[in-house]
């Protein structure tokens, strides 16, 4: 399974879609559905659906809803078999989201090649790997090249939240992966090439999803360190010479004095 199958089309879907899944890779169905939904209300296609590819019964070609859902479905290679029902799982997780972020504030956004969520759903890959991968893709976010990411992180965003006091607060019974099982997928994960990782002196773990080669990983997390470095140094020299500088003035005062005191004396 090479990287670059899952790179053709992607979904951009909240961290808490995961936790509408509780483990069922079924109801990853539902998330592509809102995804493609939701493209299709952000668009401006104009132009027209040819009927013919359609397999939905209910299609209406003068509902331009439709006919946008019809379109990115097409691009997407992911055939609605109701255009009513797609619709309301739309409104039904977009109602969720949004009760969610009024209380929680605006969630983490998970970036994921569509090809990948099929292959989940179908039985190729595992929901496990994919929901890890997931944690992973919203703590990167679309611009970071690596993260330093730990283990309870990753606990946390696995059930669909991105605290975990927002977890303690929204789920009571659920068990969350054992450090052992993130581990586990984790290899996996590395092994078909989708993530890259690096451990510093044995706790600190870095993950990149962009970064395909450990030692260009590496080569960028010394250059940070080494910058972090170079500048406490420069704040420890710079505290070092203040205190020096107090130092000095303060001898400077009293050689002061003293020698007044000397030269009223005589």
């Amino acid at each position: 399974m090479r990287r670059n199958q899952f790179d053709k089309k992607f979904i951009e879907f909240p961290l808490v879609c995961l936790s509408y899944c509780s483990g069922d890779k079924n109801l990853l169905k539902d998330i592509l559905i809102m995804c493609i939904v939701d493209n299709a209300l952000k668009s401006t296609i104009k132009e027209l659906c040819n009927p013919e590819l359609i397999k939905a019964n209910d299609f209406d070609c003068k509902n331009p809803i439709h006919q946008k859902i019809a379109l990115v479905s097409i691009e997407y290679n992911t055939p609605l078999f109701s255009f009513e029902e797609a619709i309301n799982k739309w409104i039904d997780i977009k109602t969720k989201i949004i009760e969610y972020e009024k209380i929680y504030g605006k969630d983490a956004y998970c970036r994921m090649g569509k090809q990948l969520i099929e292959d989940v759903i179908n039985g190729r890959f595992g929901f496990r790997e994919y929901a890890v991968l997931a944690a992973i893709h919203s703590i990167l976010g679309k611009s970071k090249p690596y993260a330093r990411i730990t283990y309870e992180q990753i606990s946390c965003r696995v059930l669909g939240y991105k605290k975990k006091s927002i977890k303690e607060v929204e789920i009571k019974n659920e068990s969350a992966l054992s450090a052992r099982q993130i581990k586990t997928s984790i290899l996996k994960l590395v092994k078909k090439k989708l993530v890259t990782t690096i451990t510093y002196q044995q706790r600190e773990k870095y993950y990149s999803t962009k970064i395909k080669k450990r030692d260009s990983l590496c080569e960028l997390i010394a250059k940070k360190k080494l910058k972090h470095h170079e500048l406490k140094l420069g704040i420890e020299d710079q505290i070092w010479s203040n205190n020096l500088r107090q130092q000095m003035d303060s001898m400077r005062y009293k050689s002061v004095v003293i020698t007044r005191q000397l030269n009223r004396s005589t």
